[in-house]
Formats: structure tokens, C-alpha cells, sequence
């Protein structure tokens, strides 16, 4: 598998786990290959990785809608071949990752394996993200 620079951070999740997240950052693009994706940045919201952070991409192609549909189905997100993708909607909400650690260059980074719900956060428990923060990552 070929990594990105998106993939890695310097907040890393250290330990492979099932995590509580909220979609920080969405950024639409392009592929290489000229194909629609979204990079979504991915906060940690409790446990041992609390504040750690990574990015994941979602590529709009036939091969990949699969788990593309997975997480649109974790956030209660419109699912299906004619569903418009609205990934500013996708900003705050918040789900459940499964994945493993992996060390590429020296560097650990985070490959998402599964979504899943996740239980609401009570009001007011929920961190608020920084405009500036958010700018800083884009």
C-alpha cells in the first residue's frame, strides 16, 4: 500500500484499537488518477489516545464506495449510488474506528480498518474545534 503525507502526524494514534472519533476536517480533491476524494481529519475523543489525530481519504471510485458507504452509514450520512456527497456535513460528527498502527520512514501513522456508531456525547462534552486550528491542517 502506498501512504500519503496525510497519512502521518505528529499527534499519532501509538496503539492498534477501536476508537472514539470526531471529523475535524474535511478537504476535497483530486487523485493522481484524476478521481473525486475527500481527506478527513479524524480527532480522538477519549481513552489513552485522547487529542491524538490522522487523516483518512475516501476515493470516489466503483472499488472503493464500499467503505465509503460504511462510514457515510457511522454518521447517519444519505447512503447509495445517487447520493449527493456534501463532506462539510461530515465536519463534527462523531463515530467509532477500528484499526492498526504502522510505521512507515520512521513515522507511525493509522490505517482505519472498520467504522462503526458510536454513542452520542452528552451536550457540552464535546470539544469545540478552533477555526484556526482547522485552517492550519488544510
Amino acid at each position: 500500500m502506498k501512504l500519503n503525507s496525510n497519512y502521518f502526524h505528529d499527534n499519532p494514534i501509538s496503539q492498534d484499537g477501536t476508537y472514539k472519533v470526531k471529523v475535524m476536517v474535511c478537504k476535497d480533491g483530486v487523485t493522481k488518477n484524476g478521481n473525486p476524494k475527500v481527506a478527513v481529519k479524524f480527532k480522538v475523543l477519549d481513552g489513552k489516545e485522547t487529542d491524538s489525530v490522522f487523516w483518512d481519504s475516501f476515493v470516489m471510485v466503483p472499488s472503493a464506495l464500499s467503505r465509503l458507504f460504511s462510514f457515510l452509514t457511522s454518521i447517519n450520512q444519505p447512503v447509495g449510488a445517487n447520493c449527493d456527497i456534501d463532506s462539510d456535513a461530515w465536519i463534527g460528527q462523531v463515530l467509532s474506528v477500528s484499526g492498526k498502527t504502522e510505521v512507515y520512514n520512521e513515522k507511525i501513522g493509522f490505517r482505519v480498518e472498520s467504522f462503526s456508531k458510536s454513542e452520542v456525547i452528552p451536550q457540552g462534552e464535546a470539544t469545540v474545534v478552533d477555526e484556526l486550528e482547522s485552517e492550519a491542517f488544510l
